[in-house]
């Protein structure tokens, strides 16, 4: 018989699914986000080098700025276009977490299996529970019962076989990274 051993729910607002859809992005879309960077600085550096009249270096440099700014624009859109499509009403997940398995209820019910999990990772707030590139439970760390991040990280850790990656932006890329996301 299974026991459960953690409980943890989250209530989303537009906050919570643009930092969803963001973490999703910053995970799976690193080569994406990367050209973009790479672009923004290419626009910049050519606006800067090029002998170019004043009034297409300032357009330039704006628009190398902007895209530099908005490398996660994608993610955001995808979030905004959720929380249009649900005309503001936004769920609330429950998980308790068993020995083998994840209990998630919210629209609906379902087991998920431990060895269903590809990723997990932390930030300051959040877990963030992967399934897919595209599917992913979070968790608000806030409302873990029992209150000890640090057995369930464990927990989770043991039961999945994959070590906890902190969420980070471009500026924590690494090689490995790139070649496999």
């Amino acid at each position: 018989m299974s026991y459960k051993k953690f409980s943890c729910s989250i209530q989303h607002d537009e906050k919570t699914i643009q930092k969803m859809y963001t973490t999703q992005y910053d995970q799976f879309h690193k080569k994406q986000e990367l050209m973009i960077l790479l672009t923004a600085v290419l626009i910049i550096a050519l606006s800067i080098l090029l002998p170019v009249p004043k009034t297409l270096r300032i357009v330039l440099l704006a628009l190398g700025g902007w895209c530099a700014v908005s490398r996660t624009l994608p993610a955001i859109i995808r979030a905004s276009d959720v929380v249009e499509k649900r005309g503001g009403r936004l769920p609330e997940y429950r998980y308790d977490f068993y020995d083998d398995h994840v209990h998630l209820r919210g629209e609906g019910s379902m087991n998920i299996s431990y060895n269903k999990l590809i990723r997990l990772v932390e930030d300051r707030t959040y877990c963030y529970l992967f399934t897919g590139h595209e599917t992913v439970m979070m968790l608000d760390k806030e409302k873990l019962n029992p209150k000890d991040m640090d057995s369930f990280r464990e927990f989770l850790q043991k039961a999945t076989g994959k070590e906890f990656k902190r969420a980070h932006s471009l500026l924590m890329l690494t090689m490995r990274d790139l070649i496999h996301p």
